[in-house]
């Protein structure tokens, strides 16, 4: 019936629930005008291998993939052929792993090696999680890893 500091005092009234989510649904990036588009794009990441997965409610979205590379020390997002939004099958849905589909065929897996910016454009939706086997990196870190071959650890 009450939870917290006034069970303890009352001994025998105290109450534990437990409420089951979506898997990863505790936070979320949310568009905030529902008639336009959002765009979220994250920092650089080193791809180490296979698909971006994505743990999406919205009712469309589609995902572009851009390269970093070094100019000037400043790391800046090139779009590669076959990889952006007009490429992209667009999801519509409610999906806790959702893995993008190019309209060429091509996979993220393919650019495995390579240090990538994973942009999610949506109308009306959430993105709660995205998912893969990579290392996000900085800056720094991804320019190491360019010219050095060393990884930033993978979380």
């Amino acid at each position: 019936k009450y939870e917290h500091g006034y069970a303890f005092d009352h001994p025998g009234i105290g109450k534990i629930c437990a409420f089951k989510v979506k898997k990863d649904r505790f936070i979320a990036l949310t568009t905030e005008d529902t008639k336009n588009e959002g765009v979220i794009a994250t920092r650089e990441n080193v791809w180490n291998s296979g698909e971006v997965h994505i743990n999406i409610s919205c009712e469309k979205a589609t995902v572009a993939i851009y390269e970093t590379k070094d100019y000037d020390m400043l790391a800046t997002g090139c779009a590669i052929e076959g990889y952006s939004h007009e490429d992209c099958v667009e999801f519509s849905g409610d999906s806790t792993d959702w893995v993008p589909v190019f309209k060429n065929g091509k996979t993220v897996d393919a650019l495995k090696g390579k240090t990538l910016i994973i942009e999610v454009k949506l109308c009306n939706g959430s993105v709660y999680a995205l998912k893969g086997d990579f290392a996000p990196s900085m800056n720094i870190q991804s320019t190491r890893y360019r010219k050095f071959g060393i990884k930033p650890k993978t979380i």
